[in-house]
């Protein structure tokens, strides 16, 4: 198994915490984290359908088919705007 370190930031941390730790099979990527997330916090699917977030592996961006190596650190978080 491959733990996950997931924190939450800003509108998510609100519906998920702070943090979380996750099992996931060996080769998944965000998206079927995202998955879990959401069978794991059902409230926050309508919160990623209203704001779409970044999601951070390692301080890296990343994309959803990214995948996920044991100890890495996923960050959910709101996309910035500004004026």
């Amino acid at each position: 198994m491959v733990l996950i370190r997931v924190r939450f930031f800003s509108l998510y941390s609100d519906v998920a915490g702070f943090e979380a730790v996750l099992e996931l099979k060996p080769g998944s990527s965000i998206a079927e984290l995202f998955a879990l997330l959401v069978e794991r916090f059902p409230a926050l699917k309508h919160v990623f359908e209203q704001v779409k977030p970044v999601i951070l592996v390692n301080g890296v961006v990343a994309s959803p088919d990214k995948v996920l190596s044991d100890g890495d650190e996923v960050a959910v978080i709101p996309p910035a705007s500004g004026g």
